[in-house]
């Protein structure tokens, strides 16, 4: 019997951990982001979902997800981009996601962002529940090839 697995994706909340932990809280917002995914798309896909550095470290040691994703706030976004960064280079195809408040509002500074930032492939902005089970959903419908749904999509 061949089984086929699920398509992994992870989702990360990560806290600076150098000199103690940084953010000692629950990862809410992108804890209600893996939860309603989980509930809506959970049949379909491995959902992960990580707080500290050292933990996704050691997973991404193993493997590459299809999407991993991270939230976007100013004290984690450096972090959180030197992970995307690395795990793009291991892996070209993984898709980058970001979500959150650290992203720009002008039409022109987003546009900046995304070419200062190569490994980003996709930004969730507001309430990501339902635009990100959508971006998973249309990713889907296109094999997870992030630059067919971006030419196409």
């Amino acid at each position: 019997m061949n089984i086929k697995s699920k398509p992994n994706i992870w989702i990360s909340d990560l806290t600076h951990t150098a000199q103690g932990i940084t953010a000692a809280t629950f990862p809410l917002g992108v804890g209600c982001v893996f939860s309603y995914a989980k509930k809506e798309i959970g049949n379909d896909f491995d959902f992960k979902l990580f707080k500290f550095p050292s933990t996704l470290n050691e997973s991404l040691l193993t493997k590459s997800p299809k999407m991993l994703c991270f939230s976007n706030f100013k004290w984690n976004f450096e972090l959180s981009y030197k992970f995307a960064m690395l795990a793009k280079q291991r892996d070209p195809e993984i898709i980058i996601v970001f979500g959150g408040p650290n992203f720009p509002i002008d039409t022109k500074e987003k546009i900046e962002f995304f070419k200062k930032r190569p490994a980003i492939d996709f930004v969730v902005e507001l309430e990501g529940e339902l635009a990100f089970v959508n971006l998973i959903k249309k990713l889907s419908d296109y094999n997870f090839e992030a630059k067919k749904l971006k030419k196409n999509g």
